[in-house]
């Protein structure tokens, strides 16, 4: 009963009502409301109903043998697949009928529509939900709170706000220690934000254990994917040829899985390292042209974008810099086609571009604990007042960072007009 109470004084309070004066309303002592809101009594159904008739809850006890509720689940066990085209179909069929249809169950209905999203990497969509979700949180059951935090935590990962991902992911933990201990998918977002950050020791552990739990469920797609993050983490360490190699034998071996286009982008980046920028812009074009998930492609065509620039053809790199910005799914990757743009125009000499790294996007990637983001923003302006000759003001910048010869090497084609 404790969480039905906390909804109660959740409504409660936002309809700035004391216990007195609801206890008052539905006929029972502000002692009652009180033992109620803290889970030590257990009120019989007209109380229930007078509460929520009086607090205009809609949804307060979940009836698991309703059609709506059944419906919702089978919903919830498709995305748990990581099925996209059944979760759409489910989500259309729902989608068709009127809201008086799960108006009792409208916070499980949210949470799933905006795992739906996750799912298809539409960060717009899922984004345009996360308030409403916010705000529905006092109705989620235990279970249902553990799904909700870990979800939260897959949409902080997808928008690379790692900080935030990590938090949702340790409240996971305190609320299902068991459940969280045999959740492969857990496992997975810590290997894949450990990556991210360069912490290549946790997150091999993570996608090692990610592996281990998929394998006894045979979830053959979270098995590559672990398998791909394990490469990439060799990547960061300098084996660019030994993960081309794996990468490959991945593909060949897998040629109808979801994570294809992934794969493929993962490969350009590779060869990208190793600066066979014509393969690379092969396996780029390959992965944007057949990914249909928008917030993968924008990453997609940030690479292919960089690769054009590295070889000295900015009229190809600004196409694909115009397209990524369309998109708008990721502000990391806003950033990032911005900057790119900044220096292929060559402006980002500018005062006001440097304004705007320090105020607005250097703070933004501190706040998301994104190092790797903040290092590259200290590296670039580093390269710029260096080439300005303001040299005290480079070398802070070159002390945070260490400088990044990736810049170096675009600055050089685009310099100061």
């Amino acid at each position: 009963m404790y969480e039905i109470g906390q909804l109660i004084k959740y409504h409660r309070e936002k309809m700035n009502l004391s216990q007195k004066q609801l206890g008052k309303m539905a006929g029972y002592s502000a002692a009652t409301i009180s033992k109620l809101e803290s889970g030590q009594y257990h009120p019989p159904e007209h109380l229930l109903k007078a509460i929520q008739s009086i607090l205009h809850i809609n949804e307060l006890v979940h009836d698991e043998t309703h059609p709506t509720y059944v419906q919702l689940s089978s919903w919830q066990k498709v995305i748990a697949s990581n099925n996209i085209a059944e979760s759409q179909h489910c989500y259309q069929q729902i989608k068709k009928l009127p809201n008086s249809y799960y108006i009792n169950y409208e916070s499980i209905y949210l949470l799933h529509s905006f795992q739906h999203f996750l799912l298809c990497f539409n960060l717009k969509e899922a984004r345009s939900l996360f308030d409403v979700i916010q705000e529905k949180a006092y109705h989620f059951t235990p279970q249902k709170a553990y799904q909700y935090n870990k979800t939260i935590a897959r949409f902080y990962m997808l928008q690379d706000e790692l900080k935030n991902c990590l938090a949702h992911l340790h409240v996971s933990k305190k609320l299902n220690q068991e459940t969280y201990q045999k959740d492969g998918d857990i496992y997975l977002y810590h290997a894949i934000v450990y990556s991210k950050a360069v912490k290549i020791s946790d997150s091999n552990h993570n996608a090692t254990k990610a592996i281990e739990l998929f394998q006894e469920s045979m979830d053959v797609e979270n098995i590559l994917l672990s398998r791909v993050i394990l490469i990439i983490n060799d990547m960061h360490l300098g084996y660019y040829h030994r993960s081309i190699e794996s990468l490959h034998h991945i593909l060949e071996n897998n040629p109808k899985s979801m994570n294809k286009t992934f794969i493929q982008y993962i490969l350009a980046l590779a060869y990208f390292f190793i600066k066979d920028y014509e393969i690379s812009l092969k396996y780029s074009r390959n992965a944007i042209y057949s990914e249909k998930r928008p917030a993968l492609k924008m990453a997609y065509l940030y690479l292919r974008a960089t690769t054009f620039a590295v070889i000295g053809d900015p009229k190809n790199a600004i196409v694909y810099i115009n397209g990524g910005l369309q998109l708008n799914q990721s502000k990391k990757y806003t950033y990032k086609l911005y900057i790119l743009q900044q220096i292929l125009e060559q402006t980002c000499w500018s005062l006001e571009f440097q304004h705007k790294m320090k105020k607005e996007i250097i703070p933004y990637f501190t706040r998301a604990g994104d190092q790797v983001e903040v290092d590259f923003c200290y590296a670039l302006l580093g390269d710029i007042y260096h080439s300005l000759q303001h040299y005290k003001q480079s070398s802070n910048y070159y002390y945070q960072s260490g400088g990044n010869p990736l810049i170096a090497e675009i600055l050089a084609k685009y310099p100061q007009k």
